[in-house]
C-alpha cells in the first residue's frame, strides 16, 4: 500500500508535466511575430510620375522657369523638358512622346487649325525685338524703313544715317513666332532679299548679329538684355519692354501656350493650374509679360 505523503509527491509530479505539455501545445500553435528592422521604411504613397514636356525654342527659357517653380511650388511632380522645334513639339505631343508642348504662336487660332481638339492655354507674352551690330549707328528704325532694308532695296546703311556698309540681313526659320510675327507686321507679303542669312533659333540669331559687322536681325525679346552685345533698334521708338506688351502697344509680339491633347492627365492639369496661377504668373514674369486676362 503506498503511503499517502508518497502519492500526493506523485500527483504533483504528473500536474508539473502537464502544464509542461500545454506550454509547449500553446507556444506551437501561436507563431512568433518577425523581428522588425529598426531601419525598415514604412510604405509611402506612390509618387506622381514625371510630365513630360517638349519645348519649342523659343519657349525654352519659360520652360526653365516653370519647372523650376512648379516643383518649387508642389515640393513633388517632376517635370522633364526637352527642347526641339516649334513643330517637333506639336508632332511629339500628338504622337503621345510628350504629355504637353509648350510653344510660341503667333494665335491660338493657329495652334487650333494645325491640332484640332487640343486645349490651348496661354500663359505669357513676348516680343520680337530688332538686333543690331554696334557698328550700325541706329536706335530706332520704322516698319517701313525696316521692310525696304529686308527687301535689300535699301543697300548702305548712309540711307538711314546708321554708317556706312551694306546691311547684312537675318532672319528665322520659316514656321518660328518671331519670324511669322515680323513678316506679318514689316514685310506684309514682301519677300525677304535672297542674300538674308536664315538662322534657326534665337540664341543663333544673336550670335550672329553680335559678330558680324553691319548686320541686322531680330529675336526673342526675353533673351536680349541691355547689357548683349548687339544694339536693341526700337520700332517706331517703342521697346517690347513688359510694360508695352501688356498694353498691347509693341507691334511684334506673340504669345506663349501650354497645350495638351489629354487634360485628365492629373501632373498636366496640375502644371496648367500653377501656370496661370498667382504664384505661377509672378515666377513668369521674370522674362515675360503676363499671359492676357480669359
Amino acid at each position: 500500500m503506498m503511503r499517502p505523503g508518497r502519492w500526493f509527491s506523485w500527483i504533483s509530479v504528473g500536474l508539473a508535466a502537464l502544464a509542461v505539455c500545454l506550454i509547449l501545445a500553446g507556444c506551437q500553435s501561436v507563431p512568433a511575430s518577425e523581428p522588425v528592422s529598426a531601419t525598415e521604411v514604412l510604405p509611402t504613397a506612390t509618387p506622381l510620375p514625371p510630365l513630360w514636356l517638349a519645348a519649342g525654342y523659343e519657349a525654352g527659357p519659360l520652360a526653365d522657369l516653370l519647372r523650376t517653380s512648379y516643383r518649387r511650388a508642389n515640393g513633388v511632380g517632376e517635370v522633364l523638358t526637352e527642347e526641339m522645334s516649334t513643330a517637333a513639339a506639336l508632332d511629339a505631343l500628338q504622337r503621345g512622346a510628350a504629355d504637353v508642348a509648350l510653344v510660341a504662336a503667333v494665335s491660338s487660332e493657329a495652334l487650333q487649325a494645325t491640332l484640332g481638339d487640343a486645349r490651348v492655354v496661354p500663359v505669357a507674352v513676348d516680343g520680337v525685338v530688332i538686333i543690331a551690330h554696334p557698328s550700325v549707328n541706329i536706335t530706332a528704325i520704322s516698319p517701313a524703313d525696316l521692310a525696304r532694308i529686308y527687301s535689300g532695296d535699301t543697300s548702305d546703311w548712309s540711307a538711314l544715317e546708321g554708317g556706312s556698309g551694306r546691311p547684312v540681313l537675318a532672319i528665322q526659320s520659316q514656321g518660328t513666332a518671331a519670324r511669322l510675327a515680323f513678316d506679318a507686321a514689316v514685310m506684309e507679303g514682301v519677300a525677304p532679299a535672297t542674300t538674308a542669312r536664315v538662322l534657326p533659333t534665337d540664341s543663333h540669331m544673336v550670335e550672329y548679329v553680335s559678330t558680324t559687322a553691319n548686320s541686322i536681325g531680330y529675336a526673342a525679346a526675353c533673351l536680349v538684355r541691355q547689357d548683349s552685345p548687339v544694339t536693341i533698334v526700337a520700332m517706331d521708338r517703342v521697346l517690347p519692354t513688359r510694360a508695352n506688351l501688356e498694353k498691347g502697344q509693341y507691334p511684334l509680339a506673340y504669345e506663349l501656350y501650354l497645350v495638351t491633347l489629354d487634360s485628365t492627365l492629373p501632373t498636366v492639369e496640375a502644371l496648367i493650374r500653377h501656370a496661370t496661377s498667382p504664384l505661377g504668373q509672378a515666377a513668369i514674369s521674370e522674362l515675360y509679360a503676363p499671359a492676357p486676362a480669359p
